[in-house]
């Protein structure tokens, strides 16, 4: 991939008037293949090996193009598009057709790439249609705006919108059932439940009904969201289940919960089997199905019931574990709400979090399912992965940890959290918590914990809130947001 470099202040001039600047596109290859091998192998002959980063200027039949200030861009450049990319006061600008394609070409999976606009002179018809096609706007029109073979036209501003997603809501449910920490401490009389207290943060945890299961609670916080979207019901197009407690091996949950929600026969439903970063691996998956145009109305439900795999008198897992659903409404947008995100998995900690029984391997025996957990060992996975996968996507975003204005991990426990604040040196006042009174809710911690600091006044328009999700696989998943209303 060509990486085009910004032009400095001092060597604009070369490119504010086009016309001119025939000079200088002597010493460049002024006709470019198509071919982006050819290409490349171009731009490294012609340009990277004989000028340097500052001085690159592309040239597409006798076209310059490079980055030009906002300033200037009216009053010098006589163009009919141009490419917002980068810092605001930068342009890309061109002057063909074909320009517009390999520069579609260039940047279209440029992850800095926040928005496009084009400027057409008003007889450019191919070159709107063009550009219509791939979703462009008119936005506003420049009369007699520049001269062109003797005659003044017009200038149409469209805007060259790229599919992206934000989330427009969320919604959680519980079971009625609680228990706190009394109850332990009365069934369990040898526990020292201050110390578990102190460690886990956690006092109140919701318990499942026996016949109520992952699929029940994600159902009814699905259903919470489309009573509150008219015609929501028709127009979702892909729903997602994340839970790691199915009511059947096979078919897939989701396939149910579309059928109890009602939803279109159209819409794509699977379910993803993953826990602690199974939220931000669905957006992850829903967003890039939005932006392919697969989808544009996504339903991505994380629902989980662990508290049916624990043991009565387990004190590592009880303390902890709380059963809600949890339903996140994403939507196409035009405005870029999500940056990258930086996902990992590290399979040899598999048995630290696991239920053995149940699967293929364990047909034979058919025992009553069990949580397992070496706490430690999650610990020790946390504070060696985390930190470094959040310094990878601040460094990934260019942005420092100053930058964002929330954080929301996932809600494991007091003493995670705490020890995570503290390797990255985040202001606490910034860390979200709420697990007190919910309990580790597995995939359903960050949308909740969402739903409640938004709720709470915590979250306004444009904040960046990084979230982050780890644990079972051993996994992990973090991205930021843009924070919309909701």
């Amino acid at each position: 991939m060509i990486e085009f470099k910004r032009v400095r202040e001092s060597d604009l001039e070369i490119i504010m008037n086009w016309r001119s600047s025939r000079k200088i596109s002597k010493y460049l290859i002024t006709e470019v293949s198509r071919d982006m091998d050819q290409q490349k192998k171009w731009f490294d002959e012609k340009v990277r090996n004989k000028f340097p980063p500052e001085h690159w200027v592309i040239f597409l039949n006798k076209i310059p193009i490079g980055f030009i200030s906002m300033e200037n861009y009216i009053e010098k450049v006589k163009t009919s598009w141009g490419y917002y990319i980068g810092e605001k006061k930068y342009w890309h600008i061109g002057g063909l057709i074909s320009a517009y394609f390999y520069n579609y070409i260039f940047f279209k999976r440029d992850k800095h790439l926040k928005k496009i606009t084009g400027h057409y002179f008003s007889d450019h018809f191919k070159i709107r249609k063009l550009h219509q096609f791939y979703g462009c706007i008119e936005t506003e029109v420049l009369s007699n705006h520049v001269e062109k073979d003797g005659v003044m036209h017009d200038i149409i501003l469209m805007e060259m919108r790229k599919d992206v997603w934000l989330i427009k809501d969320i919604a959680y449910s519980f079971p009625k059932s609680s228990e706190t920490n009394d109850v332990l401490k009365k069934e369990n009389p040898n526990w020292d439940m201050d110390k578990i207290t102190e460690k886990t943060g956690i006092k109140k945890r919701f318990i499942s009904e026996p016949d109520q299961t992952a699929l029940d609670l994600g159902f009814s916080a699905g259903n919470l969201i489309l009573q509150k979207h008219n015609n929501l019901v028709k127009e979702i197009d892909l729903l997602i289940f994340i839970t790691q407690s199915p009511d059947y091996i096979l078919p897939t949950s989701a396939c149910i919960i579309q059928d109890n929600l009602n939803l279109s026969n159209d819409c794509m439903a699977f379910d993803i089997n993953q826990g602690c970063s199974g939220f931000v691996y669905g957006l992850s998956v829903a967003g890039s199905l939005i932006e392919s145009k697969i989808a544009s109305k996504a339903l991505v439900i994380c629902a989980d019931s662990y508290t049916k795999y624990i043991k009565k008198d387990d004190r590592t897992n009880r303390p902890i574990f709380s059963d809600a659903g949890a339903a996140t409404l994403l939507v196409s947008s035009y405005k870029d709400n999500i940056s990258s995100f930086v996902n990992g998995t590290d399979g040899s900690g598999f048995e630290s979090l696991i239920v053995k029984q149940g699967g293929a391997r364990d047909l034979k025996k058919n025992r009553k399912k069990i949580l397992e957990m070496n706490g430690s060992e999650v610990f020790l996975f946390t504070m060696k992965r985390i930190p470094a996968a959040i310094k990878e996507l601040l460094s990934n975003e260019k942005i420092s940890i100053e930058d964002i204005d929330l954080f929301i991990f996932h809600q494991a426990s007091r003493l995670v959290i705490e020890n995570l604040t503290k390797s990255l040196k985040i202001d606490p006042l910034k860390v979200f918590k709420n697990f007190e009174d919910k309990g580790n809710t597995v995939s359903a911690t960050i949308p909740i914990a969402l739903k409640d600091a938004n709720e709470q006044g915590l979250l306004k328009k444009d904040n960046k809130v990084l979230i982050a999700g780890f644990g079972v696989g051993l996994s992990w998943g973090a991205t930021i947001l843009n924070w919309d209303v909701i």
